[in-house]
């Protein structure tokens, strides 16, 4: 049962939801905004329950549509339909067996869309006066979250240009291992949108093999002059080339690797000014915070409702969704 508290479909699209700043779709949202919008917890949690589960919505054990209503001494929704079932809106998403305000959780997910250079945990246990394994728990689910929702991005379409490049990130840790390590970072953009995966090596089939999975086909590819990508003619895609070795950064056709060298930039300054080194094993969930971001950067008063239309469930493991980090699983503790 949807409330009037709150814009339910496309919220960005509601005037009230957006300021009329000088810059048209680069004002992203303020906490004055969601703190209308969610009022008290009652409200974020009607707001979950309608856009994971709808009312009415199925009855879990017979599969018949029935009317939910709140149990308010707990976090649940029931029903009068077998016997009574009980449905949990938090449960399985990012607020799975959380004690922390949900208000607290909006505010923190606010923080993470409207940053440019990400959350440490340090600033959310100082500023919800949190410990530091729950503010550090907190913000490990908010990046979970905006990774699976950010998913494996396809990148291109017919005609469209897609420049593809591979960058190695350094200050990532490794279990068994002293010190950091580092990690190949392989991305692709048509200037508006990036994808970028996780490889083991920078050999043909590895690169040929990504941007089988993640360009559309019918793109042009611009890269370097790197060999790994001399079979890309071969496979039916359309390739141009920019000569680095040459000292060529523009060529006869008047393309360049400015738009994914750009995004290597932002990706490594925010890793060394905030992070200073991350996990192997969660590497995946930081690039998928800051594609999320990242894709969104034209429309920043886009990025919070986005975080909030949809709730996957977490994963049981750290393991990444497929197309995401192409390494082997049992080369990640050594690679």
């Amino acid at each position: 049962m949807a409330s009037e508290g709150y814009p339910i479909g496309r919220p960005w699209l509601n005037p009230q939801c957006r300021k009329p700043w000088s810059q048209p779709n680069f004002e992203g949202t303020s906490w004055s905004t969601v703190d209308k919008t969610f009022p008290t917890e009652d409200s974020i949690l009607s707001y979950l329950f309608d856009v994971r589960f709808g009312n009415p919505s199925p009855c879990p054990k017979c599969g018949r549509m029935a009317n939910w209503y709140r149990i308010r001494s707990k976090r649940c929704y029931s029903t009068n339909c077998c016997g009574g079932q009980s449905i949990f809106p938090m449960s399985n998403t990012l607020f799975d067996k959380s004690r922390t305000p949900l208000r607290d959780w909006l505010h923190i997910m606010l923080l993470f869309s409207n940053t440019r250079s990400g959350i440490a945990g340090h600033l959310i246990q100082r500023h919800f006066g949190l410990t530091y394994s729950c503010a550090h728990k907190i913000c490990d689910r908010v990046r979970t979250h905006m990774a699976l929702i950010e998913g494996a991005r396809q990148i291109g379409g017919p005609g469209e240009l897609v420049y593809v490049d591979e960058a190695v990130l350094r200050g990532v840790t490794t279990p068994h291992q002293k010190g950091t390590g580092r990690a190949i970072i392989m991305g692709m953009t048509n200037g508006e949108s990036v994808a970028t995966a996780i490889i083991p090596n920078r050999k043909i089939d590895t690169l040929m093999r990504v941007i089988n999975d993640r360009v559309v086909a019918g793109s042009i590819i611009v890269t370097d002059g790197f060999s790994s990508y001399r079979r890309l003619a071969e496979a039916g895609w359309e390739r141009s080339v920019v000569f680095h070795s040459q000292g060529i950064y523009v060529n006869h056709e008047g393309r360049s690797q400015a738009a994914i060298e750009a995004y290597w930039g932002v990706l490594k300054r925010v890793i060394r000014s905030t992070y200073l080194h991350m996990s192997r094993e969660n590497l995946w969930k930081y690039l998928g915070e800051f594609n999320f971001r990242y894709c969104r950067r034209r429309q920043s008063y886009r990025t919070f409702w986005d975080m909030i239309s949809q709730f996957p469930p977490l994963p049981a493991t750290h393991l990444p969704p497929q197309g995401l980090d192409y390494v082997p699983r049992r080369w990640r503790e050594d690679f």
